[in-house]
């Protein structure tokens, strides 16, 4: 197929590039040509380029169409027959087939078993439900002060094992793994240290509370006996806390979380007062249990993330966050770095739209040279508007942050395709016309 201009622009080798693709521009066949660029005119075997797609499916039409032109060109130079043998075992596939070739080739290192077979999303997905189940029985049966706890705040029916509360650390800790956040170092919010202190939302309480015999009698008519039971019970209510500490909380929870849902009406006075203590016991829960509850819950995903690499290790199998983070582990060994950084001299990326932090910092960390990236080294594609995994972890502002970074040194860096093969001619005319006033 032959190119068109800004095609035959992305395929540069010389210079690291980001090209922005969207979709039925055709990067499949840029990503192709430069691939045979690379093989033709930088000299470079299969094995030392890495191409990264999203899919296993990519993966292998990439390795096919490349095939292809290396067949066509074997006819008139059998040179390139030894290439096609290359080919066979080049690094193309997903980054996460990348990751366990290269935590094959250094086992010692990575600290795990080199035969380890990598766990598909579904098998991984029905390990962890396991785990999770397994987890809170044992926590059960063990008397767990953390799952005591959070059962008395929640409830005994919400912490059963098929409970909402299992859902929910299920979620929480598929978060932290998608976001590339071991649950070893996973913390507590910092936003909680900016609320007001547990003392000073006592105080608040108590200062709105001393003022009720006042906003009473300014009442007079208007008052109402609904109105007077609701601001004598979040007297009590406030009485109650006064010597409490933030563990004693918990016994008063049902009655403080009771007066959140209280509404002040209409009447002028009233709704102000309402709506003050609400704010200030709304504020006494979150400073005083938030933290509780975080560590309960920590303890919890901290059993859960055990019982499932036990099982993991059993059925002896890395998911793909392990891949990632044993990745990343590996690349902390200067000498392993330096193995990589002689096998493999370039690197190219697909949907690098959809590409999480981690990713980023494991890609940065075997292309650059020390803080800068030799010329011809990287080579992204992607498009912004595509970014559709962000719950699985993928950040678009990574793509940005390259772009950023690449065109900061060499203007020219961002390529864009603006052709599109798969749509005719008037959709196209529509589509651009309407969003143009859009984005």
């Amino acid at each position: 197929m032959r190119l068109s201009e800004e095609q035959t622009e992305a395929t540069a080798i010389g210079e690291n590039l980001i090209v922005n693709a969207g979709a039925g521009s055709g990067k499949t066949t840029v990503l192709i040509s430069r691939y045979i660029r690379l093989l033709e005119e930088g000299g470079l075997s299969p094995g030392q380029i890495v191409a990264i797609t999203f899919t296993r499916k990519a993966a292998r039409e990439m390795r096919e169409r490349i095939d292809e032109t290396l067949a066509a060109l074997s006819m008139s130079d059998p040179r390139w027959e030894d290439v096609r043998e290359q080919l066979v075992s080049a690094p193309i596939g997903t980054i996460h087939s990348f990751y366990a070739q290269v935590l094959r080739a250094f086992p010692v290192e990575a600290g795990i078993n080199p035969g380890f077979r990598v766990l598909d999303e579904l098998e991984s997905g029905l390990l962890l439900d396991k785990a999770i189940t397994a987890a809170f029985q044992q926590a059960v049966a063990e008397n767990c002060p953390h799952l005591a706890l959070l059962t008395e705040i929640l409830g005994a029916q919400a912490v059963e094992e098929e409970g909402k509360f299992s859902r929910q650390i299920r979620h929480i800790y598929t978060t932290l793994l998608n976001r590339g956040i071991p649950v070893a170092e996973a913390k507590l919010s910092q936003l909680y240290e900016d609320l007001p202190s547990v003392e000073q939302c006592k105080e608040s309480l108590l200062a709105l509370t001393a003022g009720e015999a006042e906003l009473a009698a300014a009442l007079e008519g208007k008052d109402k006996p609904e109105m007077i039971r609701v601001r004598q019970a979040i007297i009590t209510a406030a009485k109650d806390v006064v010597g409490a500490e933030a563990e004693d909380l918990v016994n008063l929870y049902p009655s403080l979380v009771a007066l959140t849902e209280l509404k002040g009406g209409r009447v002028k006075g009233h709704k102000e007062f309402v709506a003050g203590c609400v704010e200030a016991v709304q504020g006494l829960l979150s400073k005083g249990l938030a933290p509780l509850l975080g560590r309960a819950v920590l303890a919890l995903l901290t059993r859960v993330d055990e019982t499932f690499r036990q099982m993991k290790a059993r059925a002896g199998g890395l998911d793909f966050s392990d891949l990632q983070f044993a990745m990343w582990r590996l690349l902390e060994h200067p000498q392993v770095l330096a193995e990589l950084d002689k096998k493999y001299l370039t690197y190219m990326i697909d949907e690098f739209q959809d590409t999480d932090r981690i990713q980023h910092k494991i890609i940065m960390k075997l292309v650059r040279r020390g803080e800068a990236i030799p010329p011809g080294r990287l080579f992204v594609v992607g498009d912004e508007k595509q970014s559709i995994y962000r719950f699985r972890g993928a950040d678009v502002e990574v793509f940005n942050e390259v772009r950023s970074q690449l065109t900061a040194s060499n203007p020219l860096a961002e390529k864009q395709i603006t052709c599109n093969f798969r749509s005719r001619r008037p959709l196209i005319d529509l589509v651009n016309a309407l969003f143009s006033r859009l984005l």
